[in-house]
């Protein structure tokens, strides 16, 4: 055996064991609880607190002050496994992942600061409060500003909406326009002039605890900076392109959710003697969506690989991997209701809980319209570099 072979092997058993890992822990503990989080619009913090506890937060830093946190496509397995279970407690990984990326690339903590090891641990939520009302996605059109004081700190006013866990957050990235330009502040959510609006009537994804943030003269130091003033936008795109990814991931486990409870449905089941998953048109269905789970894995996990080793043509392949995946869970969980009949329309199956799910998918990190935006602009480029394009 050659040393590549065995390197891949090795890899590759690597992987097998987070999958296992966290395959286990979400069918014996997050399973159990979707409905729940679903029906009430709650994650248990006691919930959030254990997958801290087995480093569900911080996995896919890769390392950090010396300790290894997992690669990018280990990061990927997490949230699609996670994903598989709740859509809701999927992003808060996803939005936690997303602040320590920035804070641990461009964060200037001081010394003694124990956030980030709170962060690492998940003792301590974190979240993006970036988007706005009216502005969409084109956060250059943000509003929030970030003034100068006459002792030299800064202060945050403004309002952010659609704030991922901003019911409970304890730490958030705050994307506002200071004297440089926009610029990304880490902002302690318990600090003074800060007010939380809770979002409960969401289609889909009801236990991410979304909230409007209010940010009233909220009052940061010069250390609150991530990278410097100015380079808020450029931090901000950075950071989205692994929330991508995360969606990506999570949308193949919901893809696969809808897989699990279709198989389960329609062989036990009989209808004239017969188990409908012996007729055609069902194992149709039941084949789109193993395809569909297949295909979109690879694809999450070419886009991670790419990630890891940096190319150039990673925010092109996290796009594709985001916009296929997003769609395929509408079309797999839309599938799973129609396999299940009337009864997909009840609270009884699991899988209106990932029709509506899924279709948040296709919204959140850029909606499919945008991905389709990014992904021709992205091949024309890359396909004029060589040569197929004049």
């Amino acid at each position: 055996m050659s040393v590549l072979h065995a390197r891949e092997d090795k890899e590759c058993s690597e992987k097998t064991e987070v999958r296992d890992r966290w395959c286990a822990w979400v069918n014996e503990r997050l399973l159990p609880q979707a409905a729940s989080i679903d029906q009430h619009g709650i994650t248990p913090r006691s919930l959030l607190a254990e997958i801290g506890s087995i480093g569900g937060f911080s996995v896919g830093l890769g390392e950090v002050e010396g300790e290894e946190f997992g690669s990018l496509r280990d990061m990927a397995i997490v949230h699609e496994e996670v994903g598989r279970g709740s859509a809701a407690v999927r992003s808060f990984l996803t939005v936690h992942c997303m602040l320590l990326q920035a804070v641990c690339r461009w964060g200037r903590l001081p010394v003694g600061d124990n956030r980030l090891h709170d962060l690492l641990k998940g003792t301590r939520l974190g979240g993006l409060a970036f988007s706005e009302m009216g502005i969409g996605s084109d956060l250059a059109g943000v509003k929030a500003t970030a003034s100068r004081t006459a002792s030299g700190r800064y202060e945050l006013c403004g309002i952010k909406r659609w704030v991922t866990g901003g019911q409970v957050l304890d730490s958030a990235l705050v994307l506002a326009v200071a004297d440089g330009g926009p610029t990304v502040f880490l902002v302690d959510c318990h600090s003074t002039g800060v007010r939380r609006e809770a979002l409960c009537d969401v289609i889909g994804a009801r236990g991410s605890m979304m909230a409007d943030i209010h940010f009233e003269d909220v009052t940061v130091g010069d250390d609150a900076i991530i990278g410097g003033e100015g380079m808020g936008l450029a931090i901000a795109t950075g950071i989205l392109d692994y929330g991508r990814l995360s969606v990506a991931a999570g949308s193949v486990g919901i893809v696969q959710a809808c897989l699990d409870c279709s198989v389960d449905y329609a062989w036990p089941c009989s209808k004239d003697g017969r188990q409908i998953g012996d007729f055609q048109l069902i194992q149709e269905l039941i084949s789109k969506m193993s395809v569909a789970a297949s295909a979109g894995r690879a694809l999450v996990a070419e886009a991670a690989l790419s990630k890891e080793l940096g190319l150039s043509s990673t925010l092109l392949k996290t796009c594709i991997a985001k916009q296929f995946a997003a769609t395929s869970a509408v079309q797999a969980a839309n599938d799973a209701v129609q396999l299940h009949g009337a009864a997909g329309l009840t609270t009884r199956y699991p899988v209106e809980r990932l029709l509506r799910d899924a279709k948040v998918m296709e919204i959140i990190e850029g909606s499919t319209q945008i991905q389709h935006g990014i992904i021709a602009e992205a091949t024309r480029d890359a396909l004029r570099q060589v040569g197929g394009v004049r």
